[in-house]
């Protein structure tokens, strides 16, 4: 089988959650055999180029084809970041246009198809399209009117590509529902979740002693809900001991100026980052919006509790057996999650945490994503009698 990923940026390059998709479904479509060609940003310079080869293994680069693309830019205003992204899909369909003879399925990250959907019917042959919008973020809430604004500028080329595409893939939870009503039709929905590599398992987990410690993992940004838990943090400051590390490229003018409160900074090195949250025990995330967050999963892999919002297909993830499930915005119930997880015994914190590694080691590892992706793909060409 010869598939086509059609991607932006990707890991280690950069590290959002659907560049890091990209790049591990990539390496293990290519370990089960898949041909992969990859379209994606072209790398910065040569350094850059060598740091994403160096990554992979003899045998995953000759299953993958790098196709590097050109990337446009231009000055900001309103509805910027649309223009480039089609400008961007322009550049991949010219690359991609002679390819499609041999090419069993194309599998799209975001806005990446956009000019190819645009000429699908125009072409001779087209293989079948699936639409990945990981969280789908412009249906859910905002923190403001501001991001409100922003999410509506997507809305219609979302609606666009998911209707001109063959299928759609959910991450599950509340995603599925959001596809349903815009796509009309629900036997084009695949659901596949977010994979992790095993080299993120904690295979001994230890019980922690002290202070509770909880991590943040992202970039500063409003739908992430910094603000809140900021706020959430000085207040409970005032009566509970607790340490909080941030991973991630918070500004300055945003940081607490608390004595437990640490920030790293944006860290690229994954080692480091497992050796940081593995001295965690809860892990926050208070998004206003989110897919699957691969943070969560990587948190839980090493055996953190988590408390999150009910956003996305967060609950495909977090439940009351490994932490705790508020909703967005709500202030009370992230102060209440807090206190809980400090107050919490350690027997029954140590309960929590090891759930969440018993579930992402069962359910959640790329072995088991991939063939489920896999699984999906080709039950789909079978049915539509597509050629293997």
């Amino acid at each position: 089988m010869k598939i086509a990923l059609l991607s932006n940026e990707l890991y280690p390059l950069s590290i959002g959650g659907m560049q890091k998709h990209s790049f591990y479904l990539a390496r293990n479509l290519a370990r089960k055999g898949v041909t992969v060609d990859l379209y994606f940003h072209r790398p910065d310079n040569q350094k850059s180029k060598n740091k994403l080869m160096s990554t992979l293994s003899d045998e995953e680069l000759k299953g993958i084809t790098f196709n590097e693309i050109d990337v446009p830019s231009s000055i900001y205003f309103p509805g910027h970041y649309m223009f480039n992204s089609y400008r961007y899909s322009v550049n991949v369909f010219k690359n991609l246009k002679n390819q499609l003879n041999s090419i069993d399925f194309v599998y799209v990250q975001g806005f990446n198809a956009l000019k190819l959907l645009k000429e699908k019917n125009n072409l001779k042959k087209c293989p079948p399209i699936g639409i990945n919008f990981h969280g789908i973020e412009m249906f859910q809430g905002a923190a403001n009117m501001t991001a409100n604004f922003e999410k509506h500028l997507f809305r219609s080329p979302a609606v666009y590509c998911l209707r001109r595409s063959d299928v759609a893939f959910s991450l599950g939870g509340k995603l599925t529902g959001i596809l349903k009503k815009r796509v009309g039709n629900s036997t084009k929905i695949l659901e596949t979740p977010i994979g992790l590599e095993k080299k993120w398992l904690n295979d001994k987990l230890k019980s922690h002693q002290g202070k509770r410690k909880f991590i943040f993992v992202g970039r500063y940004e409003r739908r992430k809900g910094i603000q809140e838990l900021n706020e959430a943090i000085k207040k409970l400051n005032a009566d509970y001991s607790f340490d909080f590390e941030f991973i991630g490229p918070i500004p300055e003018k945003k940081r607490l100026n608390a004595k437990n409160c640490h920030y790293y900074g944006a860290i690229y090195d994954e080692d480091k980052i497992i050796d940081i949250i593995s001295t965690g025990d809860v892990l926050v995330c208070p998004s206003y919006s989110e897919g699957m967050p691969t943070v969560i999963l990587e948190a839980m892999a090493r055996g953190l509790a988590v408390i999150a919002t009910n956003v996305g297909a967060v609950s495909e993830l977090v439940s009351t057996k490994n932490g705790w499930l508020i909703e967005p915005a709500n202030q009370n119930q992230l102060e209440e999650s807090l206190i809980h997880a400090i107050t919490l015994s350690e027997s029954q914190l140590y309960k929590k945490r090891e759930f969440a590694l018993k579930l992402i080691q069962e359910k959640f590892t790329w072995d088991d994503v991939v063939e489920q992706t896999l699984f999906q793909i080709q039950n789909y060409l079978s049915t539509n009698k597509i050629g293997n």
